[in-house]
């Protein structure tokens, strides 16, 4: 069994959380294509992205809860079995409906590996040694993905676009093995409530009463609605509007993924120096200036003599990704801190609300691409979540509340 505090549980971990991002990104290259053999449209092929993120949160609500009750691996190894179902019928699809149907599978077994992977954090580790522990999962979790819409582009021009969703069912195998052979169950004394509805809700109720929980939900929140609605309209706006090939754009989507690993590691080095504040202010004041700075490029470019291309995209969603690096594992730690006895019902909502919102913003970029195919909607869907970070980080500074009282089982 892997043990605390060594590299080999934080790469399991990581790789546990890289599932749902991997298994968002990789097939990313392939969505012109998949739109072209199934005969449908724009919107019909975007919902395998919004639907999968709508599961990834409904899966989330269920899991962590579940896990504070019964133990985290066996959740996981349930979780990984559905994965593994949902992968499989997503590789043999015959329509774009079969499709929808298998990445909802699929999704709700994704939920288990990131959430429970969170709550294990939690688990065995406190405050800044949580933070931190976060902060290099983020970073294996950041290469992983990088790389994923680049094999993505290299496997459909290869194998066509099937071969992705075959490497995640192989994915979901080693993951199955790893589980159950090397990971030790974390939770030292289950939670006694009763697995219900009510009892779940009123957790949940707990969580949304600390105003701490709030502020941290609602910056991750903001941040993954830019991920998401660079995810959900990138490819169409750089291999569309741009002219870039499935392999260029892979390259272009692993740039924003290695902004964000850097800030990690920036994150990961200055927190000590800076404090935690400070380094959430630095963090979503430069998503505001990556957001802000898109806008003005993508609406000026036409009246300057050079066009930037693909540049006036890609540089300042690497700025608006930098600052997510650090951002992130600090607002997570802040969210999940108060909360030990139900760790994993806090990593839960924390990731419900934060892919539901996510889930709402691709929706929204997919229909504004169909009326204004450019990319000004994706930049000003930047702008404001960058500012609207920036006025959360202000008015929640220095504010904190206490940890309310369990309520009983």
């Amino acid at each position: 069994m892997f043990r605390p505090d060594t590299l080999a549980l934080t790469g399991l971990l990581a790789l546990l959380a890289s599932i749902g991002p991997v298994s968002t990104d990789i097939f990313l290259p392939s969505l012109p294509t998949i739109r072209a053999a199934f005969a449908t449209d724009l919107p019909s092929v975007q919902l395998t992205l919004s639907i999968f993120m709508i599961g990834f949160a409904v899966g989330q609500i269920v899991f962590g809860p579940l896990s504070d009750r019964r133990g985290r691996k066996p959740v996981l190894l349930g979780t990984l079995g559905l994965y593994l179902i949902g992968s499989l019928a997503c590789t043999i699809a015959p329509d774009i409906g079969t499709m929808l149907a298998g990445r909802l599978v699929q999704a709700i077994g994704a939920a288990g590996p990131i959430v429970l992977a969170r709550s294990i954090v939690r688990d065995l580790y406190n405050g800044p040694r949580a933070a931190l522990e976060l902060g290099r999962m983020g970073l294996i979790v950041g290469v992983v993905p990088s790389f994923a819409p680049l094999l993505g582009g290299v496997l459909e021009a290869q194998a066509g676009w099937r071969a992705s969703f075959a490497l995640m069912v192989i994915f979901a195998v080693i993951a199955l093995v790893a589980v159950r052979w090397r990971l030790p169950e974390t939770v030292r004394q289950r939670l006694a409530e009763p697995f219900t509805v009510g009892v779940v809700v009123g957790g949940f109720g707990v969580l949304l009463a600390n105003r701490r929980f709030r502020s941290a939900v609602l910056l991750n929140s903001l941040g993954f609605g830019g991920i998401f609605a660079f995810i959900s309209g990138s490819s169409f706006i750089l291999q569309g509007a741009y002219g870039l090939d499935a392999v260029a754009y892979g390259v272009c989507f692993g740039l924003g993924a290695g902004a964000i690993m850097a800030g990690n590691f920036f994150g990961q080095r200055m927190t000590r120096r800076l404090g935690v504040p400070r380094m959430m202010r630095l963090g979503t004041s430069l998503m505001a200036i990556g957001g802000v700075a898109m806008a003005v490029l993508v609406t000026v470019s036409p009246l300057l003599p050079i066009r930037l291309g693909a540049a006036e995209v890609v540089a300042p969603y690497m700025v608006f990704m930098f600052g997510l690096g650090p951002l992130f594992p600090l607002a997570m730690m802040r969210a999940m801190e108060p909360f030990p006895d139900r760790a994993g019902s806090a990593s839960s909502l924390l990731g419900c609300l934060q892919l539901g919102f996510g889930a709402a913003v691709g929706v929204g970029i997919g229909h504004a691409l169909e009326i204004w195919p450019t990319a000004v909607p994706l930049a000003l869907v930047l702008a404001v979540l960058g500012l609207g970070a920036v006025v959360v980080e202000r008015a929640t500074a220095g504010r904190s509340s206490p940890t309310p009282p369990s309520p009983a089982a």
